[in-house]
């Protein structure tokens, strides 16, 4: 099969591949028609349920209305009342006293329901101290600590709910309140009722008249209903105040709706409960219905969504007879455009193939032209410009190579000058600090020495010049001039030190370290605190490990440059598990500002005025670090104890890999 497909030439491919995706088609359509069938069905169901429960919710918001409107009605006829009495007292026709015990007679004889009242809360003193103006029971009385009180004094005016419970109930019920505010006295005066007493009390045909012009289909086949559990109808597009106790199935003689109280009623009337039932009924002659409905526990009725079970399988024979019209049509035209594209893709797929043979032997010698504007003709512009450029392609190819070759080299020589000399600048500002401690360092030796060589002058002047006191001061000569070399040595290591890598001691490095600074410590009173794991080993560079610690030193003394003498601390120590050694430099100046925390390794950044930092120090010892040891570096204040002392710094954190 394979083989006779390959022989075939393009015309009959296409030919044959058009017949087969009409085959599949049809194929397709057979299997996936009791899908459809299902899926009509599943979203008429889906359809059904949905728009239920989105009348359920409009029921009951709907109902809500009636109540806010009712109570709103009662709220503002009462604050009226007050406002008249208000009125006749303002015109001195009553006192005070009296114009209140009339609205207290006035609003106290109004019931709302089984246990409803009008109140008058009195707010003229604040939310600390809301008292009840008028109240059957508890005139007087201070009501601040509950919340929703608290509630209403911020709402004043409107509609809210909230639960209560009566001193002789077991159980909190939903009540519900419309309050209107009388300015004159700082009163609110308040329709409460709770709501599940409230049904009774609705105007039915008003709330009939809202569902009948909220209603969710208009399609003749489906249809919305709400009734009670007494089978009242409370809407319906035609039965609406009818009773459908007595409806029965044209076909099996139950009584349907007398069928789903009962389950209702056995499934709990304080229960949610929703079910799918089936009935036949003589509407427009005898038809099947199907029926999804929701009980709403709250308000004692089932809202539902009834359809005519046999319009949705119209729906399916109608498309089922279309799509079998179509694919007959489709079929014709199909063999009709394969046989017509065939032959004509063939001939133009022939001329790109001709073109393809010559392409691949480098013979340019053609010109492919495009025969129409389409996908091929596309195609044959792209081949004949491929051609062109490849040529000019091949033609830039070596000279392209030989530049971006010398491009390269001449960027990485940029790149090294730079980084070798921001290196050297560096370098150049830790010798100016260097050569300072040097100067330092060098200034009570030098002392010791001209004093002992003094000192013996006069003493030979004099005659008491003794063998024993020529040695004791020689001695102390040669012992300061020690000192000095060996300074002069630490200070030459650092400045000649050569960047090659090396296996070095970490406690040897950080010595090294503290003696090129440790004019720098004495001078400015910094007391240095470490803790040195002497055994560490580390591969790097040890010279640009000591430059870096320097940096950091420099910018720690800064800091502490304004601190008293006694208080001026830096503390070093060295920590190491499996792989890495960490190396923590941290001082007690403050710490960093966390505006410029994240900046402080950028180049030429610096917080210092421009004759007294460069900005290069830190990012250089990032450099170093990362790039050069390949390590990693940050920084962070922190909070710490220190001999019972509380302090904030800057930490540094150097993590270089163990040897």
């Amino acid at each position: 099969m394979k083989n006779f497909i390959n022989n075939l030439n393009i015309r009959n491919k296409i030919f044959f591949t058009f017949l087969l995706m009409t085959a599949v088609m049809i194929l397709s359509i057979a299997n996936i028609l009791p899908q459809i069938k299902n899926t009509l069905i599943n979203n008429t169901k889906q359809e059904m349920v949905s728009n239920t429960k989105l009348a359920s919710i409009m029921t009951q918001s709907l109902f809500d209305n009636s109540i806010k409107n009712y109570l709103r009605g009662i709220s503002e006829t009462h604050l009226n009342t007050v406002q008249y009495f208000y009125l006749l007292y303002q015109q001195g026709k009553i006192s005070k006293k009296e114009a209140i015990d009339q609205c207290e007679k006035l609003l106290l004889s109004h019931k709302i329901g089984k246990s409803g009242y009008i109140t008058a809360v009195d707010i003229s003193k604040g939310s600390k101290e809301i008292t009840l103006a008028i109240h059957p029971k508890a005139k007087g009385k201070d009501i601040s600590k509950f919340q929703f009180v608290q509630d209403l004094y911020q709402k004043k005016h409107g509609y809210m709910e909230f639960l209560w419970k009566n001193p002789k109930e077991q159980d909190k019920r939903l009540k519900v309140m419309y309050m209107s505010q009388f300015n004159a006295w700082q009163w609110i005066i308040n329709a409460a009722p709770y709501k599940n007493e409230l049904h009774s009390l609705m105007d039915i045909q008003d709330f009939r008249q809202s569902l009948e012009n909220a209603q969710l289909s208009k399609e003749k086949n489906k249809i919305f209903v709400v009734f009670d559990l007494k089978g009242k109808m409370i809407y319906h597009p035609t039965f609406s105040g009818k009773s459908a106790i007595n409806f029965q199935d044209k076909k099996t003689g139950r009584y349907f709706a007398k069928d789903i109280i009962r389950e209702i009623q056995n499934n709990g009337i304080d229960k949610k409960y929703n079910n799918w039932t089936e009935f036949s009924f003589d509407s427009y002659g005898i038809e099947n219905k199907l029926m999804y409905y929701i009980y709403l526990p709250k308000y004692k009725w089932v809202v539902s969504t009834i359809i005519n079970k046999n319009s949705i399988l119209k729906s399916y024979n109608e498309l089922l007879f279309n799509l079998i019209f179509i694919v007959s049509i489709m079929f014709i035209l199909i063999i009709i455009i394969a046989i017509f594209f065939a032959q004509y893709i063939n001939k133009r797929v022939n001329r790109l193939v001709k073109s393809a043979q010559k392409l691949s032997k480098n013979d340019y010698d053609f010109d492919l032209k495009k025969y129409a504007n389409d996908e091929i003709g596309t195609l044959e512009v792209a081949f004949d410009d491929a051609k062109n450029k490849i040529q000019k392609l091949n033609n830039k190819h070596e000279k392209l190579n030989s530049n971006l070759v010398q491009k390269v080299q001449k960027e990485l020589q940029k790149n090294r000058k730079k980084d070798k000399l921001l290196y050297e600048q560096s370098k150049m500002a830790s010798m100016g600090e260097m050569i300072g401690n040097i100067a330092h360092q060098w200034r009570q030796p030098l002392s010791v020495i001209s004093t002992g060589a003094t000192g013996l002058k006069f003493q030979n002047e004099y005659g008491m010049l003794t063998d024993e006191l020529i040695s004791e001061t020689c001695d102390t000569i040669n012992d300061n001039a020690q000192y000095l070399s060996k300074t002069i040595d630490d200070f030459k290591n650092f400045i000649k030190g050569t960047r090659e890598k090396e296996n070095f001691s970490l406690h040897k490095a950080i010595n090294s370290f503290l003696q090129l600074v440790d004019g720098s410590i004495k001078s400015h009173n910094i007391h240095i605190v470490s803790s040195i794991d002497t055994t560490l080993h580390i591969d790097g560079y040890k010279n640009e490990l000591i430059q870096c610690l320097i940096n950091i030193f420099n910018n720690a003394k800064d800091a502490l440059e304004n601190m008293d003498d006694e208080n001026k601390f830096v503390f070093i120590s060295t920590t190491s598990d499996d792989t890495n050694v960490t190396i923590s430099i941290q001082d007690n100046a403050g710490g960093i500002p966390e505006d410029i925390l994240s900046k402080i390794f950028e180049p030429y950044f610096t917080t210092k005025h421009q004759s007294q930092g460069t900005g290069l120090g830190l990012h250089m010892t990032y450099s170093l670090i990362t790039d050069g040891m390949k390590g990693t570096i940050d920084a962070q204040n922190i909070n710490y104890e220190h001999e019972g002392e509380k302090y904030t710094g800057a930490q540094f954190t150097i993590t270089l890999p163990l040897s």
